[in-house]
């Protein structure tokens, strides 16, 4: 899969668009199809100074973002015989992401909706050490019953990120 991404910023909201390029494989036949995703954060960082409270309350009660987004938007996929297409995975998402120790540690929360799965709650901790390290740990769990029981799990990960130049790349 290849993906190409452009972000701005705009009044006070981070904006994003994603392009994907999505290549499968099953057997000898292949499938080209390509996907969207959109998104917009609102981040209440610049708002720390303007409020007039006792320094620890602003460190805690207001270092946060809010997000939503919709992901995988595009046509079903399909190798052989257009009859037995799947519909991409479709998702919608509401996230909270707050931020304590200088950014350095931050708590995710998010509520998606998936077509098929249902209602998915994820909750997560990221811990950067270091500017271009990023750990991961957290929990997904689905509250429409399906025969996907691994979607209920806890997960943990990784990430590199680093600047080239004008532009930032991230590997998890």
């Amino acid at each position: 899969n290849i993906m190409l991404t452009k972000s701005l910023q705009y009044g006070g909201y981070d904006l994003g668009i994603s392009v994907k390029l999505l290549i499968s494989k099953i057997a000898q036949y292949y499938s080209y199809n390509y996907a969207v995703d959109v998104g917009a954060v609102f981040n209440t960082f610049p708002m720390r100074e303007s409020l007039k409270m006792r320094d620890i309350l602003k460190k805690l009660l207001v270092p946060y973002q809010v997000g939503v987004s919709v992901r995988n938007i595009g046509p079903p996929s399909y190798f052989v015989d257009q009859t037995y297409a799947d519909p991409q995975p479709t998702e919608g998402a509401l996230g909270f992401t707050n931020k304590w120790f200088n950014e350095n540690l931050n708590y995710n929360f998010s509520l998606r909706y998936r077509a098929y799965y249902g209602i998915i709650l994820g909750q997560g901790i990221e811990y950067n050490p270091f500017r271009i390290l990023s750990l991961r740990v957290g929990y997904m769990h689905k509250f429409i019953d399906s025969r996907i029981s691994a979607l209920n799990d806890f997960s943990g990960g990784l990430g590199f990120n680093f600047n080239i130049a004008a532009a930032s790349f991230h590997i998890d």
